[in-house]
């Protein structure tokens, strides 16, 4: 799970540094979201099945957690909205994308 979660927060800084620049970023943003919606809902999901009866309790906060991640996945477009912007990126691009390089902007649709 820490995995999953440092490797959200490394999309995620990789996404605020570009639009910091002031590069391109939309494939970098959705990557980071699509990423982070299924992993931080996992996350949580785990957490109460470690936890047991625990995630249920009033009287501490995973309960809370596990209901703010599930409405903060449904923000700003969902899992596959995203994958799809990133799918478009790659195939409206053959041979243009390499490993490392940045995505070529991709126009809304």
């Amino acid at each position: 799970m820490i995995i999953w979660i440092d490797g959200g927060s490394l999309l995620t800084y990789e996404a605020l540094w570009k639009m910091d620049q002031g590069l391109p970023a939309s494939v970098e943003v959705s990557q980071a979201k699509a990423f982070c919606n299924e992993k931080c809902e996992a996350v949580v999901r785990f957490s109460q099945i470690i936890h047991g009866g625990i995630g249920f309790m009033m009287e501490l906060d995973l309960h809370l957690w596990f209901r703010r991640v599930s409405a903060w996945t449904m923000r700003l477009g969902t899992t596959y909205e995203h994958r799809a912007r990133i799918a478009r990126a790659l195939l409206d691009f053959p041979g243009r994308v390499v490993l490392g390089r940045p995505v070529p902007v991709v126009p809304e649709a």
